[in-house]
């Protein structure tokens, strides 16, 4: 595992785009968080959605001129939100699993599930399409009408590989920029959904998300190596609220709690021992702050579903037996079972069925599932009308 400098410095660049800004960001970082890696990821990522820009600098071409798809996925992401960028990099690059990334960013490890999810199909809907795009038609001559350019040709070979330079293959058309692919997702999107052959090499494609989780820590520079050196304080607290969340509690309640905490305590304190009332137990606060020690023991494995129903199914890859229950979060789908137990390696199929009829329209739905001993997955499936 690399050391706090790296990691943090990482992250920064990854979310700001900007080596000072992430030296910066980082260097903070590290003094804030100590000797702690969730604490000090937990400040590099609110301080680099701070420093982080609302949109890419530039526009420069993604095909010919030596540009490679490495090159598009990282202009593809600078155009998402940088909470969304955060979130992505933190759960693809540092180990944390959905116990680790729920402490960093300051949320329930069900809801930091719950949310990776949604911002991954986001970006699947929305970035993969435009990856698609530069990859050129392949083989397809409908997908060539759409990218206005000859099958075979683009940004890519029939076969699907990125060719060196695409522009010295065509009649002279220029190459396409980065924000002009992006424009051709929703196009790309619509084909895909029409065609068989496109949809089978979509599945097959890499995606925006997994070729920047393939790019390895950057150094960190020595600025930050030596905020690391002399960080070796106890962690200052991650500011609240969550990252890209809203805060638990309305400023105005704010106030209120330390003194319904402080009246809690003096009458716990004073309630007789032999009285009536009933007396707090270490298991039962445990039982309420346990986490799994690796991240998260449960897996949702879900295809994509179309028409009134489908499945997806659970794993838990953990090395104890698991009670879950699972909610979707749509009232019109329902779970089934919507509870059970699960031994370690095995699996259950859950059932999905479209109870009352939904708006009109594809649509997306999370189904969450959460375990007793603190583990959380979700996975946002398309649900579209039958046909």
């Amino acid at each position: 595992m690399a050391d706090l400098a790296d990691l943090a410095f990482s992250h920064c660049l990854a979310v700001t785009g900007s080596a000072e800004a992430a030296a910066d960001a980082a260097a903070h970082a590290l003094r804030r968080g100590g000797w702690s890696r969730t604490s000090v990821l937990g400040h590099a990522a609110h301080l680099a959605v701070k420093a982080a820009p609302a949109a890419p600098s530039d526009d420069g071409p993604v095909s010919g001129s030596g540009a490679g798809v490495t090159d598009l996925a990282r202009w593809l992401a600078a155009t998402r939100p940088p909470t969304e960028r955060a979130l992505i990099d933190l759960a693809d690059h540092y180990g944390l699993g959905t116990a680790g990334l729920a402490r960093v960013i300051g949320a329930s490890p069900e809801d930091a599930a719950s949310r990776l999810a949604t911002v991954s199909a986001s970006w699947e809907d929305q970035l993969d399409p435009a990856l698609m795009a530069w990859l050129g038609p392949g083989s397809c001559p409908a997908l060539a009408e759409v990218l206005g350019a000859p099958a075979g040709e683009g940004g890519a070979a029939a076969d699907g590989a990125p060719i060196a330079d695409p522009a010295a293959e065509s009649d002279g058309t220029p190459p396409l920029s980065a924000r002009s692919v992006l424009g051709l997702a929703s196009r790309v999107n619509a084909h895909v959904e029409a065609c068989d052959v496109c949809a089978d090499r979509r599945r097959a494609m890499v995606s925006v998300r997994a070729v920047l989780a393939r790019e390895p820590l950057s150094p960190a520079p020595a600025p930050v190596r030596a905020a690391a050196r002399a960080s070796r304080r106890r962690p200052v607290p991650v500011p609240a609220p969550p990252l890209g969340g809203a805060r638990r509690f309305p400023p105005r309640w704010a106030a209120a709690i330390p003194v319904a905490a402080a009246a809690a305590a003096v009458a716990y304190l004073a309630w007789p021992s032999g009285g009536a009332g009933p007396t707090p137990s270490a298991g039962a606060v445990s039982a309420l702050t346990r986490l799994p020690a690796g991240g998260s023991a449960l897996e949702l494995v879900a295809p994509r579903i179309t028409g009134a129903n489908g499945t997806v199914t659970l794993l838990n890859i953990g090395p104890t037996r698991i009670a879950w229950r699972a909610a979707a979060s749509a009232p019109w789908l329902g779970v089934s079972p919507g509870a059970g137990h699960l031994d370690p390696g095995r699996f259950a199929v859950l059932a999905l069925t479209v109870s009352t009829p939904p708006p009109v329209g594809a649509l997306r739905v999370t189904v969450s599932v959460s375990g007793d001993d603190g583990s959380a997955a979700a996975t946002t499936l398309q649900v579209g009308p039958s046909g």
